[in-house]
Order: C-alpha cells, then structure tokens, then sequence
C-alpha cells in the first residue's frame, strides 16, 4: 500500500502506510529488516514531499559561517530530529540513510544556520568517512571555510582530508594540496599584517621549509625582509631582499 501511494506521489499517505507497518500497528511483522525498510520509506516519503514543495534545496551556494537565518517549518525540525534519531542506529540500508542524513544537512544549510550545519557536516565526515556522498560534503565544508576566510581551520581540514582515500581523489586532491599551502600564506601574512613581527617571520620561515616550491615565494621573502628590519635585524633583512632580487629582479 505504501508503494503504491508512493508510485502515486501522495507522499502522507505513503508514509502513514509506511509507518503502519515499522511501528506494527495493523499486523504483526517478525521480520526486523522488513520493519526497518519500512522505516526508511517513511522518512523518504516525508523527504519527496519537502521536495516537492522546494523545501530540499537542489543548488547549494556555499556561503559564510555567519550567515543570516531562517526560521526551519516545525514538520522539517521534526523530521530532521527523526533523521539523526535513526541516523545513530544499525540500518539495513546505509546508503539510504546515508542519503536521509545529507539532506537533512542540506536543509539545515540552506536555511541559514550554517554554523550548525557545518558541525553536522563535521560529524557525517567523522562517522561516515567511506559513504559515497562524504566527498561532497568535504567540498562543501571546505568552500564554506574559504567564504569565511576562515584560514586556520582550512588548512587544518585541507591535511585532514588528503589523508582520506575516498575523498583526496583527482581534482580535489589537486584543490587540497593547493588550499594547504594557500591558507598557510593566508595565515603568515595575517599575522604580520596583525605587526607580529616575530611570528611573522617563523611562520615565513615554516612556509619556505614546508613548500620550497611555493608559488609565494618572493612574496614570503619580501614580507621576511620587512619583518626582519622591524626587529632591527639588518643583515637578515638584507639576505631576504638579496634573494628577492635574484628570484625577481623586477620586483
């Protein structure tokens, strides 16, 4: 019956049949599979009616960590709640769940608190590393990082993320190894714009030992100069822009 209020795209009626039988209200169902399908067809029967109804976004922008919010209607909240309820538990079809889960964090993104949304995104990647849906969370976790300017944090997740197989893969992995050694750059001349000079200079130090090949390399060596001569260190000062000099003589 489920199936067919399903086939027929009365999504209330589907689930109502659906959870008729997980909850065994009408007859008896030994079978413990049987009842969780039919749990999992009920919350995606309550998903393909907030689909319809342009609840579940189909294009997600990646956007700040601060963002403005929207109020989430009290039927979605109540079955994002039964998502994460479910989420936690054995399941005979993980990837349906999988994909209950990814959505519901979707929804709580595209609303706005994407604060909560990024902690959610955090933990799928932590306890679902090999679901096949973890790589688009990575990105989108990643790009909502890059919006934020949030430098510590993507370089931090950018390592984290190429020691997984299933997510380092083909041009995200190149996206990765080149936003390490970005937010590396992001963070050095942060602090020596904040007039640390002398962490300034050990973080351009780090970045040259780290990433001798680094497209930022006069740029490090010049703010190294700056640095140097601020701490009245001349002679290093003058050792940085000697190879500035050779490196870029344009410069």
């Amino acid at each position: 019956i489920g199936e067919f209020y399903a086939n027929l795209k009365d999504w209330d009626k589907a689930q109502a049949a659906f959870t008729d039988v997980y909850q065994a209200k009408l007859f008896v169902v030994k079978e413990p599979e049987l009842r969780d399908q039919a749990r999992l067809r009920a919350m995606t029967a309550r998903y393909d009616a907030f689909k319809e109804k342009g609840i579940i976004p189909q294009d997600l922008k990646a956007v700040k960590l601060q963002s403005p919010k929207k109020k989430l209607p009290a039927d979605v909240v109540e079955w994002i709640k039964w998502v994460d309820e479910v989420a936690a538990q054995k399941t005979s079809q993980p990837e349906v769940m999988d994909q209950l889960l990814f959505e519901a964090n979707r929804v709580v993104y595209a609303h706005g608190d994407v604060e909560l949304a990024y902690r959610r995104m955090l933990s799928y990647v932590g306890t679902r590393p090999n679901s096949k849906l973890t790589p688009a969370v990575c990105a989108l976790i990643i790009d909502t990082l890059i919006q934020s300017e949030a430098w510590v944090a993507t370089r931090t997740l950018a390592i984290k993320f190429q020691e997984m197989p299933n997510v380092a893969v083909g041009d995200f992995k190149k996206k990765l190894v080149q936003l390490e050694r970005d937010a590396h750059y992001k963070i050095t001349m942060g602090v020596y714009r904040n007039k640390d000079y002398a962490k300034a200079r050990a973080f351009g130090e780090e970045h040259l030992k780290l990433y001798p090949d680094s497209k930022y390399k006069v740029e490090i060596l010049a703010m190294l100069g700056k640095a140097s001569l601020e701490l009245k260190d001349t002679d290093a000062s003058l050792g940085y822009m000697n190879q500035v000099i050779r490196l870029d003589p344009n410069n």
